[in-house]
């Protein structure tokens, strides 16, 4: 909702093709890419062929990455945007702590690894904690349409654990909120039983398995330890912090990390006045794969 994940359209429209090829030019260097290669495969043929087919690109100098860091939230925000929807949609954020190292035996990673199983606990499988208390709801009142948590434990800038739903018809928005709260709220009162814990681990066990099935997937997962400054041996170690969580982590992460005053609350509000959305004038620009 701060700005658009694409860009300002002012800022596209008065880019000129130069701008792309230098940007491309800047990051696109040797020494700032991998090529990641998996399957049952000759190491010195591959090592070979990657010398001709990128032997002759010229190094350049990586350039330095500038990181910011977000400023410490002071207080709620709120927002709400109106627009020519059928339906309103809640979405609730709390900023959390990164997983910086999967592996590492320190606060950061151990409430990143409780929160990982929060979400799964939250909304990791069909019939989880939100889906029968906002979806399928009790006594046939049900509060929400759809309802969902997400937290994006690895990146490179700060993190969110997010909480959404789509009121259900005769719901309002404010009702919708304070039924996801209150998922929040039992497992900092309650925790969550170790049938839930024991689930999520299974699944993520099976999922280890499962995986393996794509020689593609897996050359994907290496490649996406390496952009994050891990190495080959990451996943085993997250699997290893995960299963190592305890149902009382779990409680304590809900207890300590979600209050009032780091939380931002998105509404969209359904607004017939307001114009629906309509495709710019003029022959669409051709796309090509990058």
């Amino acid at each position: 909702y701060r700005r658009p994940l694409i860009g300002w359209m002012d800022d596209l429209n008065a880019m000129a093709p130069q701008d792309v090829r230098d940007f491309h030019r800047r990051w696109y260097v040797p020494g700032n890419a991998a090529v990641v290669v998996a399957g049952d495969v000759d190491v010195d043929a591959v090592h070979r062929l990657a010398e001709t087919i990128y032997g002759r690109i010229p190094a350049r100098e990586v350039p330095k990455r500038r990181t910011r860091q977000e400023p410490e939230q002071q207080g709620q925000r709120r927002m709400e945007f109106r627009a020519a929807t059928e339906q309103s949609l809640v979405v609730m954020a709390w900023p959390m702590p990164r997983l910086i190292d999967p592996g590492a035996d320190d606060t950061e990673t151990r409430d990143a690894l409780a929160l990982m199983v929060l979400s799964a606990v939250l909304d990791g499988y069909s019939g989880a904690r939100l889906d029968r208390a906002l979806v399928q709801g009790h006594d046939g009142v049900r509060e929400a349409d759809s309802a969902g948590a997400s937290y994006g434990a690895l990146a490179r800038g700060p993190v969110q654990f997010m909480l959404s739903a789509v009121p259900a018809k005769g719901v309002t928005t404010e009702a919708a909120e304070k039924a996801l709260r209150a998922e929040i709220e039992r497992v900092a009162r309650d925790g969550i039983s170790e049938s839930e814990l024991q689930r999520v681990k299974t699944q993520w066990s099976a999922a280890e398995i499962y995986k393996r099935d794509s020689v593609f997937n897996q050359a994907q997962e290496l490649g996406t330890w390496w952009v994050h400054g891990l190495g080959p041996d990451a996943d085993g170690r997250l699997m290893a912090g995960l299963h190592a969580v305890t149902a009382e982590q779990v409680r304590s992460v809900a207890q300590r990390l979600f209050s009032d005053e780091q939380l931002n609350v998105a509404v969209l509000v359904p607004d017939p006045s307001r114009p629906s959305p309509t495709a710019p004038a003029g022959p669409r620009p051709a796309l090509g794969r990058h």
